[in-house]
């Protein structure tokens, strides 16, 4: 694992909160496991989930130098990913805004107990009351320096 974490800070040029980054290690399998369970997905070959390279390692980066050896592999989803995380969210009671602009979140006694925003397709000024403000924004990784901006994002 240490060589994983040093590849996420180096490449994430040490911007990245390597704790966070050990915990998302320490409990990827488990939640591997819960994706498949309810039904996610992903490239397989015999029966087996199929781990290909990561991306990089055959790039020609100009600084490819300063960087560790690549020693990450990837699981490649299958499409209707969106799709079954969207049951799973909905079939858990939370409620999913879509395409909302949140400007203000709600605090009380430190805690963000809402948000205050508007819907992309108007102007309406909008407050949502939550017991649980989730906010996302594109998909959720690692986004090192020259990678697809799906990564490190959410």
């Amino acid at each position: 694992m240490q060589q994983w974490l040093t590849q996420c800070s180096t490449i994430g040029e040490y911007v990245n909160n390597r704790h966070w980054n050990e915990l998302v290690f320490l409990d990827s399998h488990e939640r591997f496991k819960e994706l498949r369970s309810w039904g996610v997905r992903f490239l397989e070959e015999g029966g087996e989930p199929l781990r290909l390279s990561h991306p990089l390692k055959s790039s020609d980066l100009p600084d490819k130098e300063n960087f560790p050896p690549l020693v990450s592999e990837v699981y490649h989803l299958r499409p209707g990913f969106p799709e079954v995380l969207r049951k799973q969210i909905v079939r858990s009671g939370a409620k999913i805004i879509d395409r909302f602009f949140v400007s203000e979140l709600i605090q009380q006694d430190g805690r963000v107990v809402g948000a205050v925003g508007f819907h992309l397709e108007g102007n309406e000024i909008r407050v949502i009351q939550a017991k649980a403000t989730v906010m996302c924004a594109g998909g959720g990784g690692f986004r090192p320096i020259g990678y697809p901006t799906q990564e490190m994002t959410a």
